[in-house]
């Protein structure tokens, strides 16, 4: 699989992009989002934790996201938890609180890959038999 790995602290990146690659990724390093659209399994975006955002450009890096990869998580301060939820429930992807660990990162790359489940068979319909009486011995 080959993730988009965007995180604008260099050594956070590197601790990420290790556990990433312990894990047989490919993983492609960039400080911010590329203005060329090249196409990935996953791109995990990351917010710097000594910056405030505004929901525009955060909503417009989203879209980005979007369009470079099918499953977008992003990675968000543990100071933005409202911005956070709000990212959720508008956006319809995940979020994870830095800092990332290893069983959630890996949990949420797992949980966005997970295919449609197929189509349930109809029911086998049941003729109404006879009924027989039930007795029932309670202690």
């Amino acid at each position: 699989k080959q993730l988009l790995l965007v995180e604008p602290t260099l050594q956070a990146a590197s601790v990420t992009q290790q556990i990433l690659s312990q894990e047989g990724i490919l993983v492609t390093y960039r400080s911010s989002l590329p203005e060329n659209e090249e196409h990935y399994d996953y791109v995990l975006l990351n917010l710097a934790a000594n910056q405030t955002y505004d929901e525009q450009s955060v909503a417009a890096w989203i879209e980005q996201a979007k369009r470079m990869a099918p499953s977008v998580i992003m990675g968000t301060p543990s100071t933005e938890l409202a911005l956070a939820d709000q990212i959720m429930t508008e956006h319809q992807i995940q979020c994870l609180t830095k800092p990332l660990s290893r069983r959630k990162l890996l949990q949420s790359l797992i949980n966005e890959h997970v295919e449609a489940p197929q189509a349930i068979a109809a029911p086998v319909e049941t003729e109404e038999s006879e009924r027989l009486p039930l007795t029932v011995l309670a202690v």
